[in-house]
């Protein structure tokens, strides 16, 4: 109940103010309540598996089709109730069970305090969101871990100060205290907050130590992807130039075979002309033969440029221009 002054003026009109007051305030209590029973009802239905005895086969099913809620909705409530205490959750039910979930992301000792010193309910959701993060520091300090991972003496220069921060709030809070050996109280409190501490501490050595483990992983499995790539790039480099000296040698030993075929026939025309020279002085019928042999090897070679351009057009196209130069000069053209 806030901390409000009502002042009945003892008017019938007063009287039916307050009662109506009192019942304002009876709802708001049931209403909070009734905020604790649904989240720890969700949870109990989840955790026994009650629902399976209603004839469903998942938690899931059950919130949607029984309830018409998303489960989305129905494990929100649960997380909340799971970590917050009843009393906090009843104490801000008006919040709405968006903020209350976002309470769970302050630690346990601060909880309270945060939300005595901010009105939570005048705040937006992301208001209250980049409130929790700037209190507990997490982007400055997941960048400092991040950059220190592998590097042990900047984890521990890390965890350093977060011992030192967590320390100097225990400060703040408890710097009312003039005299904690007059006190014992006081020194139990500071004895759970210390514990706390140190769980904290732990907890966040245990994430750098795991953190550590995976940089070093990626960075293996980096190395061995990085290895792979290089030793493919290998063996394709390899195989071109051994493609490429097959290919110069195949077009070499066709050049040389298309040259040595033209000597040869070159050859067996002076050779048939030399027998003719001896033989008679016929022109028409030297002609004739000599015509027949050329006409022969002509054709050879016709047919082995038609076997070449198969494997290579470009080199068959040169030497089909090869016979057509050496026909027009055997006939006189240019």
């Amino acid at each position: 109940m806030n901390n409000v002054i009502i002042k009945p003026n003892g008017s019938p009109e007063s009287t039916e103010a307050m009662s109506v007051y009192f019942g304002i305030e009876n709802a708001k209590a049931q209403a909070a309540n009734a905020m604790v029973e649904l989240c720890r009802n969700l949870k109990t239905m989840r955790d026994k598996k009650l629902y399976t005895h209603l004839g469903f086969d998942k938690f899931e099913d059950y919130v949607e089709q029984a309830h018409g809620i998303k489960q989305r909705w129905a494990y929100t409530h649960i997380q909340t109730y799971e970590k917050l205490t009843p009393q906090l959750i009843a104490e801000n039910a008006d919040l709405g069970i968006t903020k209350l979930s976002l309470l769970c992301q302050v630690s346990a000792i601060d909880r309270e305090d945060f939300v005595e010193q901010n009105d939570l309910a005048k705040m937006t959701v992301k208001e209250i969101e980049a409130l929790i993060e700037e209190k507990n520091g997490l982007h400055q300090q997941v960048s400092l871990l991040e950059t220190a991972a592998g590097d042990e003496k900047i984890i521990q220069e890390a965890q350093t100060k977060e011992i030192e921060r967590l320390k100097k709030e225990l400060d703040e809070k408890n710097k009312t205290i003039a005299d904690l050996s007059a006190e014992p109280q006081t020194l139990d409190v500071v004895a759970v907050e210390t514990e706390k501490i140190d769980a904290a501490v732990a907890a966040e050595r245990a994430r750098a130590e795991k953190e550590k483990a995976k940089n070093k992983l990626d960075k293996q499995k980096k190395d061995l992807e990085e290895q792979q790539k290089a030793e493919a790039e290998s063996l394709v480099a390899d195989a071109v130039a051994k493609a490429k000296a097959e290919w110069q040698a195949q077009q070499t030993q066709q050049q040389s075979q298309l040259q040595q075929a033209v000597i040869d026939a070159q050859n067996k025309a002076a050779a048939l002309e030399k027998q003719l020279a001896i033989k008679g002085d016929d022109k028409l019928v030297r002609f004739s033969i000599l015509f027949e042999q050329v006409q022969a090897d002509l054709i050879n070679c016709v047919s082995l440029v038609d076997e070449i351009a198969t494997e290579n057009p470009s080199n068959a196209e040169k030497y089909k221009a090869m016979l057509r130069q050496a026909c027009e000069m055997a006939l006189g053209g240019d």
